[in-house]
């Protein structure tokens, strides 16, 4: 949606209660750094969500019970902020979710189990 949108750094307010794929939302777009309000009850992918959204670092309130894939989601990311997520969702993948970025999978997904595969 803004997929290499370099300068895009807006308030977003647009309902989301139907949306099930999240993939490269904000992907290389470099300067967003806006906090989101997003109704993600119906969301199974945030793969590469943030990708490569350097500015990007805001407190993320999530609805993740559904989501099986955030692998490689903030990547090359300012992104350090401590995810209290629901990290239950069968067959999750956190492959590569924080690499790059600033944070880890031990101090941002406390929560998150072994089984998920999360990697740095």
């Amino acid at each position: 949606m803004f997929n290499g949108a370099l300068a895009f750094n807006q308030p977003l307010n647009f309902d989301t209660s139907k949306v099930n794929i999240m993939e490269y939302m904000f992907a290389g777009a470099l300067a967003f750094n806006q906090p989101l309000n997003f109704d993600t009850s119906l969301v199974t992918s945030m793969r590469s969500m943030f990708y490569y959204a350097s500015a990007f670092n805001q407190p993320l309130n999530f609805d993740t019970s559904l989501v099986t894939s955030m692998a490689y989601m903030f990547s090359a990311s300012a992104f350090s902020q401590v995810l209290g997520w629901d990290f239950s969702a069968a067959g999750l993948d956190m492959e590569r979710m924080f690499r790059d970025s600033g944070c880890d999978c031990v101090t941002c997904t406390p929560d998150a189990p072994t089984s998920a595969g999360c990697s740095d």
